[in-house]
């Protein structure tokens, strides 16, 4: 049940992109899942996310045993942007439950705080409204703890 958003130091390349080209490869891995993901660098550093991710993690792990919280993946100005990319997280004691949702600006309101994203996070459903499974996936907080060791590294 491992878990890991890594960050490499490669630009995606060249091609249409929605930063101009400022964009990193990611990796996201939650047990036997893995997904490239692209940063766009242009308004978050790569220390930016890593600081994001740290922060929300911690929210998730000091919080009571039903926390939830949001990693993004994708931060654009939220003036300008159309979405944030993120990874809801949500805690049921040991078990940490992972969903992938677009954060639409249109949606947020002004008052918009990263520092408290887990509050725009819907509750956590496993079926959505016509019976169909949300795709989600399991790790537990002991990994999410371990991987904070492994974000300072990434810096």
């Amino acid at each position: 049940m491992s878990f890991a958003i890594r960050i490499f130091e490669e630009p995606v390349g060249s091609g249409p992109s929605l930063t101009g080209g400022n964009e990193l490869r990611g990796e996201i891995e939650i047990g036997d899942f893995k997904e490239a993901v692209v940063i766009p660098i242009s308004y978050w550093s790569k220390l930016d996310y890593i600081s994001h991710w740290q922060r929300a993690v911690k929210i998730l792990l000091d919080g009571d045993e039903s926390a939830r919280t949001a990693l993004i993946t994708e931060m654009y100005d939220p003036e300008k942007a159309l979405y944030i990319n993120c990874w809801p997280i949500y805690r049921e004691g040991e078990i940490v439950y992972v969903h992938n949702r677009l954060l639409f600006t249109k949606d947020l309101p002004e008052s918009f705080d990263l520092e408290e994203i887990g509050k725009y996070m819907d509750d956590r459903e496993a079926t959505d409204e016509d019976g169909n499974r949300i795709s989600e996936w399991r790790t537990t907080a002991a990994e999410l703890t371990r991987w904070l060791g492994d974000l300072n590294e990434q810096r």
